[in-house]
């Protein structure tokens, strides 16, 4: 979770949906008064910072209170999170998603924050802010083009290689019972980003606002050597010196 210091209050301002703190039901708006007993009165950022880390799986008890209520606690175990990549945030019954950039969390983040948007805040429409986003895992980038078409089909890829054919479909339905969508790009929109957006725009989902994008058009595969090591590579260059043929000519 991230915190501010107003005053001497901690104020949580973030949850990371990733993270231990989302799943315990902790929001944005709540204080922060005390960790494992230890009241925060005096202390700096830096301080609470340390005092919420350490060995994963250890147990932290916070005081908390949500403002103009009486103080609870909640038992929090630490965990690795992943860097969050979905930011949220709602202003006057429009829901904004800030996406950095597609991990492989990235469209569950997406997910968690949509059911709690249309939840709580009665939202009326939807930005999907990739300004900056160079993309990642496509697969992420057609599940959360999953979360707000209906079916369609969200990109296709072609190569040398047959099995690099493919057309991704989508088919399940829109989370947001067809809400209207703006997303905003420019010119450092990559990738999976430009796969989201320009899935969107085809199907009439969405209206694209900004610059033209990067234009990235390839999908890239991580493979292993064989033996994982490169050592066959190793033996292929001895019998090429034991024939008298200059290694340099494989690389």
């Amino acid at each position: 979770m991230t915190l501010k210091k107003s005053g001497g209050t901690f104020i949580i301002v973030a949850i990371n949906a990733n993270g231990p703190a989302w799943s315990s039901g902790l929001d944005a708006g709540m204080h922060l008064l005390a960790i494992n007993g230890q009241m925060l009165r005096g202390k700096s950022l830096e301080d609470v910072s340390s005092m919420l880390k350490g060995p994963s799986g250890t147990p932290v008890t916070l005081m908390l209170r949500k403002p103009g209520q009486p103080g609870f606690t909640q038992e929090l175990r630490l965990q690795k999170v992943p860097p969050q990549t979905v930011y949220m945030q709602t202003t006057h019954q429009i829901a904004e998603f800030s996406i950095t950039a597609f991990s492989s969390d990235t469209a569950e983040e997406l997910s968690q924050y949509l059911d709690q948007a249309l939840t709580e805040d009665k939202v009326k429409a939807i930005i999907l802010d990739l300004r900056g986003d160079r993309g990642g895992v496509l697969q992420q980038a057609v599940t959360a083009v999953a979360l707000l078409l209906d079916s369609g089909v969200a990109v296709t890829t072609e190569g040398r290689n047959t099995h690099a054919n493919h057309i991704w479909t989508v088919q399940g339905g829109d989370m947001t019972k067809n809400l209207p969508i703006a997303i905003l790009v420019d010119g450092r929109t990559a990738s999976a980003a430009e796969i989201l957006a320009a899935a969107l725009a085809d199907h009439r989902r969405a209206v694209v606002i900004g610059s033209a994008t990067l234009g990235k058009g390839l999908v890239q595969a991580v493979g292993q050597m064989p033996n994982q090591d490169g050592k066959p590579f190793v033996r292929l260059v001895r019998r090429a010196r034991k024939a008298s043929i200059d290694p340099k000519s494989l690389e």
